[in-house]
């Protein structure tokens, strides 16, 4: 059974969404999802870029934004409809200001690796979840300390552990 790289999903009902999200990211955790939404504004971008959505569409432009999406997101990169990307900007910007808007300075693979370090995963179960070689989740994390400006690996998991509680 194979399942799919990236998914874009309707996201109608924001509670729904999240519930889904994280439902999915159980089941495949290599998943990247696209959030189609019809209320772009960056509260509602923000909270499902936390839930774990490697992009997001306005509902109005989805038929010319989803192949450029797709391309992007399934390359490992974020991405946002033009239309929103300013408030989405300025609403980023104000996050990384938060307790949590540290994850924001983390690409989507980072974020994965990141997840699966705090649900107590180790580097071979997440190399083998995630399809890539030990060699490169090692480099992942380190890559995810020196963004966070962590220093050491337990403090890592702890900040891993604390980011998936206020995450869930």
């Amino acid at each position: 059974e194979q399942a799919p790289d990236v998914l874009i999903l309707d996201a109608d009902a924001a509670g729904a969404c999240c519930t889904a999200l994280k439902q999915m990211h159980v089941l495949h955790p290599r998943l990247k999802v696209i959030a189609v939404c019809p209320d772009v504004s960056p509260a509602r971008v923000l909270q499902a870029y936390k839930a774990g959505v490697c992009g997001c569409i306005a509902k109005d432009w989805v038929v010319r934004d989803a192949p450029d999406a797709v391309r992007r997101v399934a390359a490992g990169h974020p991405y946002f409809s033009s239309e929103i990307a300013g408030e989405v900007l300025a609403a980023l910007a104000s996050a990384m200001k938060q307790k949590g808007g540290a994850l924001l300075k983390l690409n989507c693979r980072q974020r994965e690796v990141l997840r699966l370090i705090g649900s107590g995963r180790s580097m071979k179960e997440i190399a083998s979840e995630t399809g890539v070689s030990d060699k490169a989740v090692y480099k992942t994390r380190s890559n995810i300390m020196k963004l966070l400006n962590i220093e050491s690996v337990p403090n890592l998991q702890r900040f891993a552990q604390e980011q998936a509680a206020s995450m869930a």
